[in-house]
């Protein structure tokens, strides 16, 4: 349910620079190292110099200026790991400005094709902003419903642990629209590692589900939901 004002999308250029600010989010996060490394500190100031250089203060929410410019090495476990999982919803970003096909939906994304999508660290990061163009309402409305349907599905298996045909639960028309064949097993449940999702590894289940919390963040900020500031999103299900 969306709350109670106005439903405005972010416009194109506001998607890309959410986007980059993201991208050095997840830099920062997996590249977190020693303060000693020369290598760790290089790439540390490359960053700085290159979010700095997009003017994209106004969409760094508090917590991302901490985690991008704290000092090397002072991320605590949590800000780590938050960070990298953040790329999954990056990439529904990077995806809805075209930048990149609609990723499967129970595999972990690259996450340096991810944001070399968005010429992490080069002043080409410009130009995607300038240029940037998002894809059809009609689109974003069929990532939207199809992770709504996935992170539903796999929060009901947590609850019971039981086998349901969910294929009446998505539309044909939202993998045709998103390009994609099925997220479905032969037996109508999700699929998870290409097999049923009952029949699937703990681990695979728990990072499908990590996957899709993240994306289906995103993918409700594309729509304009529930206001401007992205961490401020609720996923429900």
């Amino acid at each position: 349910m969306a709350a109670d004002h106005d439903i405005e999308p972010p416009i194109a250029p506001r998607v890309a620079r959410r986007a980059m600010v993201l991208a050095a989010v997840t830099c920062r996060s997996l590249s977190d190292h020693d303060p000693k490394n020369a290598d760790a500190q290089d790439l540390w100031q490359r960053l700085k110099d290159w979010i700095q250089s997009l003017d994209v203060d106004s969409e760094i929410e508090p917590h991302e200026t901490q985690i991008i410019y704290n000092p090397l090495g002072s991320l605590s476990d949590q800000e780590k790991l938050a960070g990298a999982w953040g790329v999954e919803g990056l990439a529904i970003l990077a995806w809805a400005l075209g930048l990149l096909p609609f990723p499967a939906h129970d595999q972990q994304v690259d996450p340096y094709e991810v944001t070399d999508a968005l010429a992490l660290l080069n002043p080409e990061a410009a130009d995607i902003i300038n240029s940037a163009d998002v894809r059809t309402s009609k689109e974003l409305s069929a990532c939207r419903e199809l992770l709504y349907a996935i992170h539903c599905r796999l929060r009901q298996f947590n609850r019971d642990r039981s086998f349901h045909d969910i294929s009446q639960w998505i539309e044909s028309e939202w993998l045709q629209t998103l390009g994609i064949d099925s997220v479905l097993a032969s037996n109508g449940d999700l699929a998870v590692g290409g097999v049923p999702l009952t029949e699937s590894r703990e681990s695979a289940r728990r990072s499908c589900e990590s996957v899709t919390f993240e994306r289906h963040h995103a993918a409700i900020w594309l729509m304009g939901e529930y206001g401007p500031i992205y961490s401020k999103v609720p996923v429900d299900t």
